[in-house]
């Protein structure tokens, strides 16, 4: 069993973001006895299982991980670029609360396109060749992500806050809206300056001879780690869904509260019920975003604090695969999104449906257009031939 400098012992129940497993330098495994006393070339047989193996999974394994990964990229890419789409080609969904649905769909797309393809890279090699700079960059942006996107679900239910309970001027809130938008990317970006400087390339060794290259974590404590790891679950989803039921719990109440006043005359009455009828389906909207938010993140957080805290609780157990999955569920909040949108509100249903069919006309036009000149091409070819035959 081979033991990093902190004693743990090495298996596959590390994960790739956190392994520490082996990542000391060279110098400082004179301290193993057991090493000493094997011979060269039993040694050497070992170091080149390492480094022939450089895969965490079996081929089954890892085509079906491939498959759901890329299943999941492409549905957020495509479905919150049709998001971003409808809102800014129809005037009437340029509403402050579709700007921030509109920041969400960025941050999903930007999970999809730059930190899942990377994340499943290495979730699923040994090596990382990559470099340093990608080592930093691609976790660094996967956790701005993640608090941009749970910093605008809390926006979003501000936004609703404001809209029923308060009463502020639209104009004056659509300016505010930008330095709100802004403020969340620049918190996002400063909670997440550590994940840049504590990651490095590590080569682990066994005695003096290097395995392979991992990108990992490389905390001066393990103390300072622990007290990060509190901080931004705190941040990024204890606070923020607490923020949120408590801001919906008072909504509700609010509509409870109109329903049972007395309306003065029948008109009034039907406004009533009509604005109540309204922001029900708002309502619904978001909690159903925040909720699917929440569930989707919870494995991968409980699993992330558990393996910070207690790594040895994984000890035998296959925890590669285990974070592979949880990270999958967690990813699956992208391409949730715009189906819920859709799903509960009849303006961005209706704006799918035009976008979509404006997409299926432009896709057989061109298909048309391919058919006429291949057709005309073989026609041309055809005469040259006969032409030639004459």
């Amino acid at each position: 069993m081979i033991k990093d400098r902190n004693g743990r012992t090495d298996g596959t129940a590390m994960k790739p973001e956190t392994l520490e497993v082996m990542t000391y330098q060279c110098t400082s495994t004179m301290g193993f006895a057991d090493m000493r006393t094997m011979n060269q070339s039993h040694l050497q047989l070992i170091v080149k299982e390492f480094r022939d193996a450089d895969r965490w999974f079996d081929v089954t394994t890892e085509t079906y991980l491939i498959v759901a990964y890329t299943i999941v990229i492409v549905a957020g890419i495509l479905g919150n670029s049709l998001v971003c789409q409808v809102v800014f080609k129809h005037r009437y969904l340029r509403k402050p609360r579709n700007i921030l649905i509109v920041n969400l769909s960025i941050c999903d797309i930007l999970m999809c396109t730059f930190c899942m393809p990377f994340s499943l890279i290495k979730l699923t090699l040994k090596n990382w060749h990559l470099g340093d700079f990608l080592c930093r960059a691609v976790p660094s942006l996967q956790n701005v992500d993640v608090l941009v996107s749970t910093f605008t679900i809390v926006a979003i239910a501000i936004d609703r806050y404001r809209a029923i309970v308060t009463v502020s001027r639209e104009e004056e809130y659509r300016n505010m809206l930008k330095y709100m938008i802004a403020f969340i990317w620049i918190i996002a970006i400063l909670c997440c300056i550590p994940m840049i400087v504590f990651h490095n390339v590590e080569v682990p060794c066994i005695m003096e001879y290097g395995i392979y290259q991992i990108c990992t974590e490389v905390w001066p404590s393990q103390t300072y780690k622990s007290v990060y790891t509190v901080a931004i679950t705190f941040t990024q989803y204890v606070l923020p869904l607490t923020v949120v039921i408590t801001l919906h719990t008072r909504i509700c109440y609010v509509l409870r509260m109109r329903i049972r006043s007395d309306p003065i005359t029948e008109t009034e009455l039907k406004r009533v019920l009509r604005d109540i009828k309204r922001n029900k389906k708002n309502m619904m909207l978001l909690s159903a975003v925040a909720v699917s938010f929440a569930l989707t993140w919870l494995p991968w957080t409980i699993l992330n604090m558990t393996a910070d805290f207690d790594y040895r609780f994984f000890v035998d157990k296959n925890f590669n695969l285990m974070y592979a999955i949880c990270l999958l569920v967690a990813m699956t909040s992208s391409c949730i999104n715009p189906i819920m949108y859709g799903w509960f509100n009849s303006n961005f249903r209706q704006a799918f449906i035009s976008a979509l069919l404006f997409w299926k006309r432009e896709m057989s036009e061109s298909m048309e257009l391919i058919t006429i000149k291949s057709d005309s091409r073989e026609k041309r070819g055809y005469g040259g031939n006969d032409t030639t035959n004459s």
